[in-house]
């Protein structure tokens, strides 16, 4: 890892170590989007007032990560 940084930054100096990270936030953001979207849907189904347990709100994160990533994300992945 320290050559792979030594490298970079006599390469590409500073900026070269933060090359691609705005490609990679917006292909990032949409998944992340829709994902929360998606928890907040099903928490409010699952966990009704009250009912908030941790199991509960795992599910939900399972849930909402699973079905975006099938339906949206990477529909050729399944």
């Amino acid at each position: 890892m320290g050559m792979t940084l030594k490298v970079m930054k006599e390469e590409g100096g500073v900026r070269g170590l933060y090359r691609g990270l705005v490609a990679t936030a917006m292909g990032v953001a949409p998944y992340v989007g829709i994902n929360f979207a998606a928890y907040e849907a099903l928490r409010g189904v699952i966990t009704p007032p009250g009912k908030g347990t941790i199991a509960r709100k795992l599910a939900c994160g399972a849930l909402a990560g699973e079905s975006v990533e099938f339906a949206v994300s990477f529909p050729g992945k399944f």
